[in-house]
């Protein structure tokens, strides 16, 4: 039974609504306050969020909308709410990281479609929402019956898909379109005989919401079994899958790279299938560390099953074991071994793998033609596998090799879309300091027009849209294109820690290094034992002048691979800008050994030999660079780096000004990088940087 209070608290929030509907919002705010002093509730806080909002007093709804969520806790619904009135309100942030959270949250559970397009018609991306729109239509959301006459769809209503969805949903067909209607004006109550009012169209939808609200409210007074069915009832129950981490077993170098494409590779094949029936989630490293009855039990949402794997190496050969458990017993019911070629492509694998946890899964969320989902050319996919395996090492050969067996890729099945993103990101990365193997001139309009053709196969690809807005962002230097790109790719697919990384280069140029930091440090989280992650987020807190910490992130990814080059380049890095001059060296020439012809690395030996007081030494290497540019591309921003270590500022200009017409990809982090910090008093570094179009 509920208490007193609460039962005043029920009364006063039928008398709020009442006065609401009356027109009377002032009498309606005092009302909602009492009921909110009385006993506070979700619902009181949602209406009283939408009388402000029709107030037109936009920070005070929004305030109360949050208040709401923060009572009931996660409700994807009222999340798309909040999120319109963010963007109707210009705050296209919040409502853009309403979009990341509802993408997030649909990993776990069940998010009704309505909740997107609310979203996407408030920030006018009609394309978007008519996207969403469609799969509200084939999963047949019960919120479609208010089509014609829900507020939170007027941005669509003049576009003629709009009155197909209507048809498909069996409503009758509007004869004319229907805009908001301004606020009722305020008006005297008049006490009487209570009249049941006519409420104006766009009134019904917020009807629907205050019934919902009254069920719950209901359910709450009556007890926990009421609100338990009414849950059931509105969220559909799902089979939960995890997955784990794959585990690496000794210290193998390609065990890791074949975990996590391993790894990401099932998750995205599985993520493919029934979303209402079968949803699947990644545990974290941390998480992965429990015992399966720990993450059975405290995992939010609660597993269905876990799957658990791991990679070893034996002999010539990677040996992949994979295991499905229940939760309910911990049980494994079904696992595998296989033995990989690790220079060799994994579809094999990751379709193994699949096929047999299908078998295993419940019959209703496996597919109903007995196929996976993935469909293209089995030789294409291969290739492709082993094409990101070799971009993932990131050194000029294995980018070269990439190439390659995207090519292979695209050769046996044109159409793959994820093929021609592959090949954009090493095109563009072989164009891109300090691979350096095409001149940009070359390497990014095949960079942009393998990312074009990409997204012209599947234009939701985010590998596609991350690839395009680099291209923008170094080549081109359309930063407004960069951006959109960027975080095109992150709505789409939120937990792309590459998206992260590349979005962070944009925040880097725009000089934005706080949050920079913060987009590295959100795509470790997503891959924590990645060296490339961890070595990219050294090179933040190295433009960030933050050079301990640089160090610190960049021996982080040498203990995950105590070869990764970029890294113990990074390292050098931050010594020299700590005039630790020997431990630079040191660095460099440990390097060195293995490459003594890298530009890059010989670029960055002059500058240590120049400011360390060795200027015979630097000068023969601006020898050595200029010679080895007759036979292969040498950015002049190397030879324009050892100037501006030896002091020389006519030279180091004249060199910049080449790297300018090069468009050498670099340019745009002159902003913030420490070596070029003896050049910024010279009035000829900010008209450089205006003609790159960035601020000083």
């Amino acid at each position: 039974m509920p208490t007193e209070r609460e039962a005043q608290a029920w009364e006063r929030l039928q008398e709020a609504y009442q006065a609401q509907m009356e027109g009377d919002f002032d009498r309606a705010i005092e009302l909602y306050r009492r009921s909110l002093a009385l006993h506070p509730t979700a619902e009181a806080h949602t209406f009283l969020g939408w009388t402000f909002h029709f107030q037109g007093k936009i920070d005070e709804a929004i305030a109360e909308f949050k208040q709401a969520l923060a009572l009931a806790g996660a409700r994807p619904l009222w999340s798309g709410h909040l999120g319109q009135v963010y963007a109707s309100a210009g705050r296209t942030e919040d409502a853009v990281e309403i979009l990341h959270e509802l993408h997030a949250a649909a990993k776990h559970r069940y998010v009704p479609p309505a909740a997107f397009v609310m979203v996407y018609a408030g920030l006018r991306m009609i394309d978007d929402a008519f996207h969403w729109l469609d799969k509200a239509v084939e999963e047949r959301d019960g919120l479609l019956i208010y089509l014609k006459v829900g507020s939170v769809f007027d941005r669509l209503r003049s576009d003629p898909r709009f009155q197909e969805i209507v048809k498909r949903v069996g409503l009758q067909e509007d004869t004319g379109v229907i805009h908001p209607l301004p606020p009722t004006p305020k008006r005297k109550r008049i006490r009487g005989p209570k009249l049941t009012p006519v409420l104006p169209q766009n009134w019904l939808w917020m009807m629907v919401t205050v019934l919902l609200g009254a069920i719950v409210v209901f359910a709450v007074i009556r007890g926990g079994d009421s609100v338990n069915r009414i849950i059931e009832w509105l969220s559909p129950r799902r089979v939960m899958l995890a997955v784990q981490q794959f585990k690496t077993l000794g210290d193998d170098r390609e065990a890791r790279p074949l975990a996590e494409i391993a790894r990401e590779e099932i998750f995205t094949r599985l993520s493919e299938l029934h979303s209402q029936r079968l949803g699947v989630t990644e545990l974290t490293t941390t998480e992965s560390e429990l015992s399966f009855a720990q993450v059975c039990e405290h995992s939010d949402p609660k597993p269905t099953y876990i799957l658990a794997g791991a990679v070893r190496r034996e002999g010539n050969y990677m040996i992949v074991t994979d295991q499905l458990v229940l939760c309910r017993d911990q049980t494994g019911i079904v696992g595998d071994k296989h033995q990989v070629d690790p220079k060799g492509p994994a579809g094999a694998l990751v379709d193994d793998i699949v096929r047999n946890i299908l078998a295993a899964l419940p019959k209703d969320v496996q597919p109903k033609d007995g196929q996976l989902a993935h469909t293209v050319d089995p030789t294409a996919y291969e290739a492709y596998l082993k094409g990101r395996l070799l971009w993932s090492r990131r050194t000029t050969q294995s980018l070269t090799d990439a190439v390659s067996s995207f090519q292979e890729a695209i050769a046996y099945d044109g159409t793959y879309a994820p093929a021609f993103a592959g090949l954009a990101d090493c095109y563009a990365l072989l164009g891109s300091l300090p691979y350096t193997a095409l001149p940009p001139n070359q390497a990014f309009p095949k960079a942009k027009a393998n990312a074009q053709k990409a997204l012209a196969l599947d234009e939701r690809l985010a590998e596609a849209h991350v690839s395009l807005g680099y291209s923008a962002l170094v080549y081109d230097w359309n930063y407004a294109d960069a951006e959109k790109e960027f975080k095109r790719a992150i709505e789409l697919r939120p937990d792309y820690a590459t998206a992260h990384q590349y979005y962070a280069y944009y925040l880097t140029a725009m000089g934005d290094l706080n949050q920079a930091i913060a987009e590295r440090k959100r795509a470790v989280s997503i891959e924590p034992r990645a060296p490339l992650l961890n070595t990219a987020l050294g090179e933040a807190y190295y433009q960030a002048k933050q050079f301990r910490e640089s160090i610190e992130s960049d021996l982080t990814a040498l203990s995950f691979d105590p070869n990764y080059a970029v890294a113990v380049i990074n390292v050098g890095r931050a010594y020299e800008q700590q005039a630790m001059y020997p431990q630079a060296l040191h660095a460099y020439q440990s390097i060195l050994a293995f490459a003594p012809n890298d530009p890059a690395l010989l670029a960055l030996l002059g500058h240590l030999d120049a400011v360390s007081g060795e200027p015979a030494a630097a000068r023969k290497i601006i020898s050595r660079l200029q010679q080895m540019s007759r036979n292969r591309y040498v950015p002049s921003l190397y030879i324009a780096m050892v100037y501006t270590g030896l002091g020389d500022k006519n030279k180091a200009f004249d060199w910049l000004d080449k790297a300018y017409a090069e468009r050498c990809e670099y340019l745009v982090y002159l902003p913030t990088d420490p070596m070029a910090d003896p050049l910024r008093s010279d009035p000829r570094f900010p008209v450089l940087l205006g003609r790159l179009g960035l601020k000083k």
